[in-house]
């Protein structure tokens, strides 16, 4: 069964993988779509799950990785169940496809003003992306996320994913 367990004492993260998908053995009856998407289920629900475990050890950076994570898996999500496929399935050709797939609407009031979903990605992106050493380099300075960027972040996503839940509940 797809799934996360933690494994020995150190706590390590066990990702269930087969060769073919990162999925355990295929149950009996289950087609790999079926399989794949509660794989992609299970990911939101974990990357949700340590986004909130970074916030409780101010893990500021780590955790605007694991909410950009969890958008990922929720436009994954919603690909999968609707057949959405043929693109590079990246955070910014996902949210596109959110809007072109009605989704997402292309703005969402933010404190009272129209911010355009691709600007709201492009900001969880970039956050995301610090981990990448090169990222911060080629800013030509160190950018650091602090609990204001992460709360910020925060605050964007659960808009986006109060919009996206809607669009699931329509596509089950």
């Amino acid at each position: 069964m797809p799934g996360f367990s933690p494994e020995g004492p150190s706590g390590l993260l066990h990702i269930s993988l087969s060769q073919d998908v990162s999925l355990g053995p295929r149950q009996k009856g289950r087609t790999m779509a079926q399989e794949r998407l509660d794989a992609l289920n299970d990911l939101y629900s974990f990357y949700g799950q340590e986004a909130l475990r970074c916030e409780n050890a101010s893990a500021w950076l780590a955790g605007c990785a694991m909410r950009g994570a969890q958008l990922e898996a929720k436009l994954r999500v919603l690909c999968e169940m609707s057949g959405v496929s043929g693109r590079s399935w990246t955070l910014g050709p996902l949210s596109e496809v959110a809007v072109e797939e009605g989704w997402l609407p292309a703005k969402i009031e933010i404190d009272g003003d129209q911010v355009p979903v691709s600007e709201l990605t492009k900001f969880v992106m970039e956050m995301r992306n610090l981990l990448h050493a090169g990222n911060v380099l080629a800013e030509d300075m160190a950018r650091w996320v602090d609990e204001t960027t992460f709360r910020v972040q925060s605050k964007f996503l659960a808009k986006l994913v109060i919009q996206l839940d809607g669009a699931e509940k329509v596509l089950s």
